[in-house]
């Protein structure tokens, strides 16, 4: 649910408002395995920007301009167990989106995106931005272009609906069994008990 501040209807209101994106990607570092913060907006130049998380609540996170976020696919916003996707394009040759992955493994990071509202006039952002997805990278290509052209790095994420559309590999097995509990036996017949003979026999 979107939470507009007073302050923030009354500038919607009047037009005086100008929409941008905020892209929150949290990839892998390659050295220690821990999950680090990586922020980009449709803006120019670096922001703090409060962001209303799902997650976390309302967070100040830092978001890097200067073309590094290109483009993003529209979307529709419905409830339902519906797999929605979305891609983001990101410059090719933008130092920030080539760390994203290159130095770091950005594969199924979580992500979230933002639209926040800034004022051309107070050059800042009002209000705390709102999600619009939330999810995971699901594709990450290089795309690397002929002479001459335009070198982007495109992100197809998903939301967590897909998380419920995976098959299971696990097994009614005694083997898989033991991978979960050593000690548990529940299975420990399930491979033979399809063979027994039951002699059933009145006292």
């Amino acid at each position: 649910m979107k939470q507009y501040s007073p302050e923030l209807q009354a500038a919607l209101a009047a037009d005086a408002l100008v929409a941008r994106d905020f892209l929150w990607v949290e990839p892998l570092s390659r050295d220690t395995g821990q999950r680090l913060g990586w922020g980009a907006w449709s803006g120019a130049g670096s922001v703090l920007a409060e962001v209303a998380s799902p997650i976390e609540g309302n967070v100040f996170r830092t978001f890097t301009g200067a073309g590094d976020l290109v483009s993003m696919t529209d979307f529709q916003m419905v409830a339902g167990l519906e797999v929605q996707t979305i891609n983001v394009t990101l410059a090719g040759i933008g130092e920030q989106s080539e760390t994203l992955v290159r130095g770091y493994d950005a594969k199924l990071a979580p992500v979230e995106i933002y639209r926040g509202y800034f004022s051309p006039e107070s050059q800042r952002i009002i209000g705390a931005a709102q999600p619009l997805f939330l999810g995971f990278v699901d594709k990450v290509d290089i795309i690397t272009p002929e002479e001459g052209g335009e070198s982007v790095i495109a992100l197809t994420c998903a939301n967590h609906v897909q998380e419920l559309m995976r098959q299971g590999t696990s097994t009614r097995s005694d083997a898989d069994q033991k991978l979960r509990n050593p000690n548990d036996d529940f299975y420990n017949h399930s491979a033979s008990v399809g063979t027994w003979q039951v002699i059933w026999k009145s006292s």
